[in-house]
């Protein structure tokens, strides 16, 4: 897994409703792609989620508003306050997200 540093973190979070707003209005002339599209909306909100309890944020709104609040979290805990369990669960669900994300497209 590649190692990702807090503030390149906090920057995927950050994008990840954005991204997700363009596949999914890429993918609304296509009825399938777009069904998928709903689908990885509810798996990245599902992922962001679950992830939020480590940041001591309560998962609430849309993947937009989930990301930006994990993204301002991430950026207030201190460089050297990080412990490598939480780092490891956040770039494997930004991974995780990403991969979805480009689903949309593959579809």
């Amino acid at each position: 897994m590649t190692a990702s540093a807090p503030s390149d973190l906090a920057v995927a979070f950050r994008s990840f409703g954005r991204r997700l707003r363009e596949a999914t209005n890429d993918a609304a002339a296509d009825e399938d792609r777009y069904r998928h599209a709903q689908g990885v909306n509810a798996e990245v909100y599902r992922l962001l989620a679950g992830v939020a309890p480590h940041l001591h944020v309560t998962p609430t709104g849309d993947v937009t508003t989930l990301g930006l609040a994990l993204a301002d979290a991430i950026q207030a805990v201190p460089a050297d306050a990080w412990d490598k369990a939480t780092l490891n669960e956040l770039r494997q669900a930004a991974l995780e997200v990403g991969h979805l994300l480009r689903s949309i497209d593959a579809e």
